[in-house]
């Protein structure tokens, strides 16, 4: 029997082979399209990604930050990612990823640019999905060569919640 740990190395194992064929053929659109490629592949991207969380939030039945920290995060720490919930207040919340099997993976194969157009991108579009009164900062990512990724949930001021 796979123990949970070997499951999880051919996950990211697949993952890798499936990005660095993505990786490939988005070099090759982007060799013949150029730089227009990128805005359209974050484009469409952003917008299945915020289908497919908005679908989540409904499902999970809590779409306020606390449901997101139940869902995503959640699924990130199974995923292999580390991180620490630095803060929350009554401003938001504030998480600092210190290992992405994602940037690694894309760093290994010299392709931060698409790790970031392809995984990093999406944060923003899950947030919105989610619930668009949820907004979203980072200043820094691991993909770009930080030391870690600063995510900060809060919710946007006049947005009627009253969990503001």
């Amino acid at each position: 029997m796979i123990t949970r740990e070997e499951l999880l190395e051919k996950v990211n194992e697949t993952r890798k082979e499936e990005f660095k064929a993505r990786v490939d053929d988005l070099n090759a659109l982007k060799q013949e399209f150029g730089e227009k490629v990128v805005e359209i592949v974050a484009r469409e991207r952003g917008k299945k990604v915020e289908e497919n969380w908005r679908r989540i939030a409904e499902e999970h039945g809590r779409n306020d930050i606390e449901g997101i920290k139940q869902t995503l995060w959640r699924w990130v720490a199974e995923a292999g990612f580390e991180f620490t919930e630095i803060e929350t207040d009554e401003v938001g919340t504030q998480l600092h990823v210190t290992k992405c099997p994602l940037a690694d993976m894309a760093r290994e194969l010299e392709a931060a640019d698409w790790g970031f157009t392809c995984y990093c991108a999406d944060d923003p579009h899950i947030t919105a999905g989610f619930n668009p009164e949820i907004g979203f900062r980072r200043t820094k990512t691991l993909m770009e060569g930080d030391q870690y990724c600063d995510h900060f949930y809060f919710m946007k001021e006049n947005s009627g919640n009253p969990e503001k």
